[in-house]
């Protein structure tokens, strides 16, 4: 995998690619974004969640879709469910639950509804990704050999987008970027990539994670496009539906070293019951990742999210926006992580540290149509 160029510059680089020759476009723009910084009016208006009533009861949530008329999907993980939701908060219906039957879950870790209101759920433990209709009822479940990391997407030719963990000869765990076609099965590896190595204790090899490892995000646009980005390069690329880079902006930034005060955190956090001689095994890069999330809104709006120093967590979420062609628009600034942003509203999640309770809050952007897409 290529490394990033650290280097201080607000030159942008555009590459659109055509079948016949690549045509290099350079747009030169002040280091800061065209807007400067954005500040959002927000308006808290709704809030879904309690520790009383089983129907608003979440004991985690890894994934929050939308349908296309504005119902709201829940994803709660360690009670292998759906809870779905009107616009205003009240409750609907719950999809899936524990279970081996049609329709049901073990670990439900993504969900993600498609234009014609179809629901996808991927299972991290039984590797098979359910279907619902837009009414709720049970479709088809289809059975994958990859094992799916994080998030996932589907365009509107049934083709699902997902990072897949695939284990190497070498030993060593590797995240591949695919596309797999729901009616026919057909698989394409788009991009690939080292991700994680194992850690040696004895006669056994053990996998981990941390926020520091290197990591891939992406998320359709509508003309079918793919926004995608590696989280240790300063760079946005756009891929068609067939993996071919499409363009690719880069931003030139330079890298901030990891800490050995970070490292005592990670470990504090990730590795607490690990003794130290083995947290010596635990890989991290040299510099800290440039991004830790892309979000894409409904004006194709891309939002990449600035991976924060693990140890500074209580500061501001920063976010740089980007339109569909590759221009820096904004930076933004927030007080919480950025989950779904759509139709003039913000969804985040809240955890009480005290009690556990678990919220979904919305905001209502009262400046939406005052910003800018081009």
């Amino acid at each position: 995998m290529k490394k990033s160029n650290f280097l201080i510059t607000g030159l942008f680089v555009f590459i659109l690619l055509t079948n016949a020759e690549i045509k290099l476009k350079t747009i030169e723009c002040p280091q800061n974004p065209i807007y400067g910084t954005l500040k959002l009016d927000l308006l808290s208006n709704l809030s879904i969640g309690s520790e009383t009533d089983d129907r608003y009861f979440f004991t985690s949530i890894p994934d929050i879709r939308l349908d296309q008329k504005g119902k709201i999907y829940v994803l709660d993980s360690k009670n292998a469910r759906i809870q779905v939701y009107s616009p205003d908060g009240g409750y609907i219906i719950t999809l899936g639950g524990k279970g081996q039957g049609p329709g049901e879950f073990s670990i439900p870790n993504a969900l993600f509804i498609d234009k014609k209101g179809n629901i996808y759920v991927h299972d991290v433990m039984t590797r098979k990704m359910t279907i619902f209709s837009s009414e709720g009822n049970y479709k088809k479940s289809i059975s994958l050999d990859e094992i799916f990391h994080g998030k996932f997407v589907v365009d509107d030719e049934e083709n699902i987008f997902a990072n897949t963990v695939a284990f190497e000869p070498d030993g060593n765990m590797n995240i591949h970027f695919i596309k797999i076609n729901s009616a026919t099965n057909l698989k394409k590896k788009l991009v690939s990539g080292f991700y994680l190595k194992p850690i040696i204790d004895g006669g056994n090899r053990t996998f981990y994670e941390h926020p520091y490892l290197q990591n891939f995000y992406f998320s359709c646009l509508s003309n079918g496009n793919i926004a995608y980005v590696i989280s240790l390069e300063s760079k946005l690329f756009y891929l068609s539906r067939d993996g071919e880079l499409v363009a690719e902006v880069l931003k030139r930034e330079k890298g901030q070293e990891i800490s050995a005060e970070e490292k005592e955190v990670v470990f504090q956090k990730y590795f607490k019951q690990m003794s130290k001689n083995l947290f010596s095994q635990v890989s991290f890069p040299r510099f800290r990742p440039i991004y830790s999330d892309l979000i894409v809104d409904d004006k194709d709006r891309i939002y990449l999210e600035k991976c924060n120093p693990i140890n500074k967590q209580d500061s501001k979420y920063r976010y740089e926006v980007f339109n569909s062609e590759g221009k820096y628009l904004y930076t933004v600034l927030l007080g919480f992580k950025l989950i779904l942003m759509n139709r003039g509203y913000i969804y985040t999640i809240q955890t009480n540290e005290e009690s556990g309770e678990i919220r979904l809050l919305r905001y209502k952007i009262k400046n939406w149509d005052e910003i800018k897409e081009k």
